[in-house]
């Protein structure tokens, strides 16, 4: 399965901002790596099914894969973040916990295209779709279902249906998109059940965008 010939330009431009960020930004962004959403979403996953190999796509610095490894260490665990300062952190970080079978790779959404068929259990993104473009991002769903064996996990900015642009652009924000991912996952060819729940609010009380503000 061929992902993406063209990139759009929203893609792009995101994709080199996230992608020379500097160490100190990315160990910045490490911070929140026990934020309470974090554990929220370990918890939902935890009743959805067994699982033993856990993709997590946009990991960043490995805050979510140092918890997973914490919680579930026998499960095979990826991050594919497509900032190597990101990655290189990743990798310090947890071989200096001596988590276990955790895998780093650095690339973009493209990097889906070479992921054979349902050879993860669970995949996983908090959030990183709303950098990829309104052309791509039903190129890149697809992948995601394709790679998952048993769930997709999306913590997103998520819309109702009554809008009516396929992705609207997060306010204050140039490169951000939020979509009605519920309706975009259900129009492509995958026999799924979808799911959404919102996370419970107050967990992003100092936020500058408010304290019901939800991902």
């Amino acid at each position: 399965m061929m992902a993406f010939a063209v990139r759009s330009r929203w893609t792009k431009l995101s994709e080199i901002a996230w992608q020379y960020r500097g160490k100190r930004e990315v160990l910045e962004g490490m911070r929140n790596s026990r934020h309470p959403h974090r554990t929220w979403i370990l918890n939902e996953i935890a009743t959805l099914a067994r699982f033993d190999s856990v993709l997590e796509f946009g990991c960043g610095g490995g805050p979510n894969l140092a918890l997973f490894a914490e919680r579930f260490p026998a499960a095979s665990i990826i991050g594919i973040d497509v900032n190597p300062d990101s990655i290189r952190y990743a990798r310090e970080h947890l071989a200096q916990r001596t988590m276990g079978s955790v895998d780093r790779i650095c690339g973009n959404s493209g990097t889906l295209a070479v992921i054979p068929t349902a050879s993860v259990d669970l995949v996983l993104t908090d959030p990183a779709l709303m950098f990829i473009g309104p052309r791509e991002i039903r190129g890149v769903l697809a992948d995601l279902i394709r790679i998952s064996r048993s769930a997709l996990v999306l913590c997103e900015f998520h819309r109702d249906e009554n809008t009516p642009n396929d992705s609207d652009r997060i306010p204050g924000s140039q490169y951000s998109w939020t979509r009605d991912y519920a309706a975009l996952i259900s129009a492509l060819s995958f026999d799924v059940e979808v799911q959404v729940k919102k996370i419970p609010p107050g967990f992003w009380a100092n936020s500058p965008r408010g304290p019901n503000w939800v991902p």
